[in-house]
């Protein structure tokens, strides 16, 4: 009885084996567990690594996985050469009603690919896209994720918005925090006409100078390695600057240079300061 099961074993080994696609098949499980494995030491190693900062770390999570993706298909590619090109032919009108019918993730595909070679952003950078605004937390081929940050108030909600990366070939991308966790902060203040706007030009540049003086030397030196990389930015300062969009309203703009996730703070203390000065 052991005999003829382990007869019958090996009449099955030698026939898969004998399988015009043996080999494929199982230097395709080969690559397939070679990548799980390489995703789980390098994933190890960078979790382990504390010389990096949580979001660095996450960074470098999401880019191995993004970058081992397409090995991984490419690797399959190669293997299955032989098989895929005796039904290329086959196979081109189905890929035409293929692409026809995922037109829209091949959209958000290509524009996954042109954010990677554009360099577009990155996890933990700040970004509006179209509509959306929020904090990146996590890139696919397909979809960039966002903490979503409130335009009015600076507070960052605890909802996460999925947008499509198709949205990239339609919409603008603007990177909030190129200067890293600092910012030059903008807000408005409305004057009545004929009030004394040079009065409180002064109180309010006095009072954007006592909350600014460690983030204006921070980005001063941020800029000025920014320049050696010749990206030629403006030194930021604190300063009031003026806009008239009507006859009847004097805005002044308040330019504070300060942390990124202070900005509502610190936009609040000017404004009670101005307001308690006033009243």
């Amino acid at each position: 009885m052991l005999l003829t099961e382990i007869s019958s074993l090996l009449w099955f080994l030698r026939a898969i084996s004998e399988h015009p696609r043996f080999t494929a098949i199982t230097s395709t499980l080969a690559l397939f567990i070679g990548i799980i494995l390489l995703r789980l030491s390098l994933g190890r190693i960078i979790s382990k690594n504390t010389h990096l900062s949580i979001a660095q770390r996450r960074r470098w999570t999401v880019n191995l996985r993004n970058g081992l993706i397409p090995i991984f298909f490419v690797g399959v590619i190669i293997i299955w050469s032989n098989e895929l090109h005796s039904i290329v032919v086959s196979l081109a009108a189905f890929a035409v009603a293929l692409v026809i019918a995922t037109k829209e993730m091949l959209l958000s595909l290509s524009g996954g690919l042109l954010r990677g070679a554009a360099r577009l952003y990155e996890v933990g950078d700040l970004i509006s896209i179209g509509e959306h605004r929020g904090v990146v937390i996590d890139i696919t081929l397909l979809t960039t994720t966002l903490m979503e940050e409130d335009s009015e108030c600076y507070q960052r909600s605890s909802r996460e918005i999925a947008v499509p990366n198709s949205l990239l070939w339609t919409s603008s991308v603007t990177r909030e925090n190129l200067l890293g966790e600092y910012t030059v902060h903008r807000f408005s203040i409305p004057l009545a006409k004929g009030s004394d706007w040079r009065h409180a030009e002064k109180l309010l540049l006095e009072l954007a100078q006592q909350h600014s003086t460690q983030a204006t030397k921070q980005i001063q030196e941020k800029s000025l390695r920014m320049a050696k990389m010749h990206l030629n930015i403006p030194l930021p300062k604190t300063q009031i600057t003026l806009q008239l969009k009507d006859a009847e309203q004097i805005i002044l703009v308040v330019h504070v240079p300060t942390q990124l996730a202070e900005r509502h703070i610190i936009e609040q203390q000017i404004l009670r300061a101005y307001l308690e000065h006033n009243h």
